[in-house]
């Protein structure tokens, strides 16, 4: 099908989304639409393709947050355990996805530094691994584990279990709890330090992560205004998000180059390494001002 054709079809589904709409409705939209873009990407991530690996694991991320955010109006004593299963295979996506990142980011830096030739262990080492995370990926894909988590996600998606109300107008629910939501992400922001360890911006980032999820799926229920401000909403979470990500991605790289680096004779990559670890905490650093400056411009729009 055209993309144009796409789009009118992913335009006409969101004209019947209204802030009138239930919220047995809303919550069954959401998991179905997390469901079917998770399984539609699973045929790709089962060959290991980059892209699948990456979608699937970020639609198993969605179909988490969703059901976190709409636990207050689900009646489903499986939620906890159904979403621990889904953090189990994200891990398992995310080992062979981080990775690709790795090495594409390490690959850029090396074609930007002219340094091909003595960096040439640390990708083999990326190899390696890779084809560990891929054999795991494959032996989950496979097994049991999968196959009862797989029924129970579509199960859930098709008839989840709501909890009374559920026939109520969703607009207000889900505007109300989005503010909270993001009352509580700003409040974090501004207790946070600018220069918190990089364990405490990960974890932050994952927060930023599941606020934004949660804006971007309700946000076409919500109406106007309501819906342009779960848009915004959106935006300035996945800027934390990416700008975090950034940080993340280099400070990952530098202790992957440096484990590497530990099981090489001295000298082994020459002067390679050495400029690959400055260029990663070069961009580290350069997010972490992006992050402050963000970080003062929301906390001042608050």
């Amino acid at each position: 099908m055209k993309s144009h054709s796409l789009k009118a079809l992913k335009q006409q589904a969101r004209r019947g989304r209204t802030a009138r709409s239930s919220i047995g409705l809303v919550v069954r939209a959401a998991l179905g639409d997390d469901v079917l873009r998770m399984l539609s990407h699973e045929p790709g991530a089962r060959q290991f393709l980059p892209e699948d690996i990456h979608q699937m694991r970020t639609s198993v991320r969605r179909l988490r947050s969703d059901l976190r955010f709409f636990k207050p109006m689900m009646d489903d004593p499986a939620l906890r355990p159904l979403r621990d299963e889904l953090r189990w295979l994200a891990g398992v996506l995310g080992d062979v996805r981080d990775l690709d990142v790795l090495e594409d980011r390490l690959r850029n830096a090396v074609v930007a530094l002219d340094c091909v030739g003595p960096s040439d262990p640390i990708f083999e080492e990326i190899d390696r691994r890779r084809q560990r995370h891929r054999s795991t990926l494959k032996a989950a894909f496979d097994g049991d584990r999968y196959a009862a988590l797989r029924a129970a996600i579509i199960a859930e998606a098709r008839t989840p279990t709501l909890a009374d109300g559920h026939d109520r107008p969703a607009g207000a629910v889900l505007a109300d709890r989005l503010g909270r939501d993001w009352r509580r992400f700003l409040d974090a922001l501004d207790a946070s330090p600018p220069d918190a360890p990089i364990d405490a911006l990960h974890a932050f980032r994952k927060r930023a992560k599941r606020t934004r999820y949660a804006a971007e799926s309700v946000a076409d229920w919500l109406g106007r205004p309501a819906g342009n401000g779960a848009k915004r909403i959106g935006r300035r979470a996945k800027q934390v998000q990416e700008i975090l990500g950034t940080s993340q991605d280099s400070h990952v790289a530098i202790a992957f180059i440096r484990d590497v680096m530990q099981g090489l004779p001295p000298d082994g990559t020459g002067p390679a390494a050495a400029r690959l670890l400055d260029r990663q905490a070069s961009d580290a650093e350069e997010a972490l001002v992006r992050y402050r400056s963000l970080r003062e411009q929301m906390l001042h729009e608050s």
